[in-house]
C-alpha cells in the first residue's frame, strides 16, 4: 500500500512538472480517479512538494529545498521526455535534448516522428556551444566573463554556414535573451533547421536546451516559427523550474 501511494505521488509530481496543473488535467494525464488525484494533491501540498494558486498546482518549496544541494544530480532526459513527445507531436518533427559539458553540448536523446525523411539521431554526439542554436541558447545565459573567455578561443567551423565571429555570436546571444529562443539553418549539418530554447538552473545559468529540428526543405514550412519558439521556451521553462530556476537572473 505504501509503495503504491509513493508511485501515485511520483506520477502526479511528474505530471505537474510536465505542465499539467488542475485536478482534472492531472487525473486525465495520470489515469488516476479524480478522488484519488485530489487526495494525492492534498498530501503533496501539505508536505510542500506542491503549491496551489487559483486551483492550479505547481512544484512547491520542498522540492526546491531538495534540489538546492550541490550534490544533487538530475535525470534531465527523464524530466524532458514528456516535453519531447509533446513537441514532436505539435511540430511534426524531431524533438531533442542536449546538455552542456565544459564548452560543448552533448545530445542526450530525441523523440522522432514517422516521416520517411528525417534528421539523423544525434544521441551521444558532442559539438561546440557555438555550432548552432542548440548551444547558443545555453551560452546566452552564462556569466559575461565566461562568454568573453569562450569567444577568445579559436572556434571550429563545422559547415560553410557556421558562424564563428565573436561579434556575430554576441548579436545572437542578445536575440536569445530578448526572445527566449533561436533558430539556425545549415550551421552544423547541411540541410537542417533547428529551433532551440534554454534550460536554466537555480542560478539562472544555461545548462541544457530543448530543440526541434527537421530537414530545411520541410521545416518549419508553413508552421509558425514564433509559435514553435514559444512552445520550446515554455517547456524549457517548466524543466528549469524543477531545477530551481525562479525566473530571475535574465
Amino acid at each position: 500500500m505504501a509503495i503504491a501511494a509513493i508511485e501515485r505521488g511520483v506520477r502526479v509530481l511528474r505530471a505537474v512538472a510536465a505542465g499539467y496543473g488542475t485536478v482534472s488535467e492531472l487525473s486525465e494525464h495520470t489515469g488516476l480517479a479524480l478522488s484519488t488525484t485530489a487526495r494525492v494533491l492534498e498530501t503533496l501540498e501539505q508536505s510542500g512538494a506542491l503549491a496551489r494558486r487559483d486551483k492550479v498546482y505547481r512544484i512547491g518549496p520542498t522540492v526546491f529545498e531538495l534540489i538546492s544541494s550541490e550534490a544533487t544530480t538530475y535525470d534531465l532526459l527523464g524530466l524532458a521526455k514528456p516535453h519531447l513527445h509533446a513537441l514532436a507531436a505539435s511540430t511534426g518533427e524531431t524533438a531533442g535534448l542536449a546538455q552542456c559539458e565544459s564548452n560543448d553540448i552533448v545530445h542526450l536523446g530525441q523523440v522522432e516522428t514517422e516521416h520517411d525523411v528525417s534528421v539523423r539521431d544525434w544521441t551521444g554526439f558532442r559539438v561546440g556551444l557555438h555550432s548552432g542554436s542548440i548551444g547558443l541558447v545555453i551560452l546566452a545565459h552564462w556569466p559575461e566573463e565566461e562568454i568573453t573567455h569562450f569567444l577568445a578561443e579559436p572556434l571550429e567551423r563545422y559547415a560553410e554556414q557556421s558562424v564563428t565571429e565573436p561579434i556575430a555570436i554576441r548579436e545572437r546571444l542578445e536575440i536569445v535573451r530578448r526572445c527566449g529562443w533561436l533558430v539556425t539553418t545549415d550551421e552544423y549539418d547541411q540541410g537542417v533547421t533547428t529551433i532551440a530554447a534554454p534550460i536554466r538552473n537555480r542560478d539562472g545559468r544555461g545548462v541544457a536546451s530543448l530543440h526541434a529540428h527537421g530537414p530545411s526543405y520541410r521545416f518549419p514550412g508553413d508552421v509558425d516559427v514564433i509559435d514553435i519558439g514559444h512552445q520550446l521556451t515554455e517547456r524549457a521553462r517548466m524543466i528549469s523550474v524543477v531545477l530551481g530556476f525562479n525566473g530571475g537572473n535574465r
